[in-house]
């Protein structure tokens, strides 16, 4: 399912065409394929991160209304996406790999295996 967050004590499902729309941008759509494992994570009132089927890491501006797409490096779904202090953020994926991320640049600062 795909949740809509209004203000803090709101949440909503959205509608089904805007979980194929998703879908279709993260290159999966038809259902044939097993469930994806997406995380999120709210960075402020304007940035939230999340997941893509496949690895990837994206970041959806509110104020540009468009996804960015982080320099890819996990190869497996990502399971944990947490804050580290206020600039950094660490994800971990089934790949088995931690990476540390430094807010605003979209590429690792160090990854763990």
């Amino acid at each position: 399912q795909v949740w809509r967050l209004g203000d803090p004590l709101s949440v909503q499902v959205a509608e089904p065409e805007v979980h194929h729309r998703i879908a279709d941008a993260c290159g999966r759509c038809d259902g044939s394929e097993s469930r994806s494992w997406i995380s999120v994570h709210a960075v402020s009132e304007e940035v939230v991160l999340y997941s893509g089927p496949r690895g990837e890491l994206f970041a959806w501006d509110a104020v540009k209304r468009k996804p960015h797409r982080a320099a890819p490096v996990h190869t497996r779904p990502i399971f944990s996406i947490r804050p580290v202090g206020s600039d950094h953020i660490l994800t971990a994926g089934m790949d088995r790999f931690v990476v540390l991320w430094t807010l605003g640049k979209g590429a690792p600062q160090m990854k763990w295996r």
